[in-house]
């Protein structure tokens, strides 16, 4: 079942009706406008798209919903995306890990980023951290090697779910450092924080969306991060990079697609609307404070992005060893 959610509330929002732009409600269809997402409410997609669905309904002069379509990693809703009218009144919000990885672990995936959508525009991107339970008794990266070649029975790495960023990124530590982990796939983030901190598994890979509040209370040690800079809320966590893994960096991003043959100037407008919400001072810093850094730009900067991360993620699967099943 979808969850709906609306943005229009009362004769306020009514009264914003009537202010529309023409153009916008000449070139989309008429009625409700959809955003679908794979993941529950509540998430850190959802919250994203939530945001944008109430800051893009004015300039696009349409009520905007957001379609909840939660499983398989999120690749259940692209599958419903990508059979959806291409009329430009849908677009979906996915992650990185929904749209490239996850497929790269089934053989029979049911749709192919880089050829059955088209591109509308990149929201945003954020990295993932390696972190541990204060009771495993190391406080840096040096300390966690020394204690994981003492105990190698006990090597294990908890993440968000299998097919995702995180799992695929410990298969490349796990080669990179020599260490050989064993990977515990969860139902997401909350999980596998959960399972580290109570000291059930010794180490996750979570976003540094999730790990950041965490990390701030003290009730989680993070010890790296996969982005190329460091993180603006947990400053004094260096990189994979500075500690000498150049390959492992991963930031998994988050954009905007829509059905393949939506109308481009339909596609246009869509760009335009999220971008200036994007632009948005309040907007941004809400997004900064989650973790998120704001992106923004042109369909055609996503789709390179696209192109190109599928055949360094493949590279990096074929590398780790992970085989596509059923």
């Amino acid at each position: 079942m979808y969850r709906r959610s609306f943005f229009l509330t009362g004769i306020g929002g009514l009264a914003s009706l009537s202010s529309f732009s023409s153009g916008a409600q000449e070139q989309l269809p008429s009625g409700t406008l959809n955003i679908y997402v794979g993941f529950p409410a509540g998430t850190v997609t959802d919250g994203l798209s939530r945001g944008i669905a109430e800051r893009v309904r004015n300039e696009l002069g349409r009520p905007v919903v957001v379609l909840n379509q939660p499983g398989a990693t999120g690749m259940i809703s692209l599958e419903r995306l990508k059979r959806a009218p291409a009329d430009g009144s849908v677009i979906g919000v996915v992650p990185l890990t929904s749209g490239l990885i996850a497929p790269m672990f089934k053989t029979r995936p049911g749709f192919d980023l880089t050829t059955d959508f088209d591109s509308v525009i990149m929201l945003g991107h954020y990295a993932l951290a390696f972190s541990v339970s204060p009771a495993l008794g190391v406080d840096d990266w040096a300390g966690f090697l020394r204690w994981a070649r003492a105990n190698p029975n006990d090597l294990f790495y908890g993440h968000g779910g299998t097919g995702g960023l995180a799992h695929l990124m410990g298969g490349l530590l796990s080669g990179a450092t020599g260490l050989g982990m064993k990977d515990v796939p969860f139902k997401g983030d909350v999980e596998a924080m959960g399972v580290v901190f109570g000291g059930q598994v010794q180490s996750a890979l979570v976003s540094t969306v999730s790990a950041r509040p965490l990390y701030q209370g003290k009730k989680l040690k993070v010890l790296a991060v996969t982005s190329r800079t460091r993180d603006p809320g947990m400053g004094d966590v260096p990189t994979f990079v500075e500690l000498g893994y150049p390959n492992a960096v991963s930031e998994n991003w988050v954009a905007a697609f829509a059905p393949k043959g939506t109308p481009a100037r339909a596609l246009a407008l869509w760009n335009k609307a999220i971008n200036n919400a994007l632009s948005e001072p309040g907007f941004r810093q809400t997004l900064s404070n989650q973790g998120y850094i704001v992106d923004g730009g042109s369909a055609e900067s996503l789709a390179d992005t696209v192109v190109g991360d599928a055949r360094k993620w493949r590279r990096v699967m074929e590398a780790a060893g992970f085989k596509a099943t059923d």
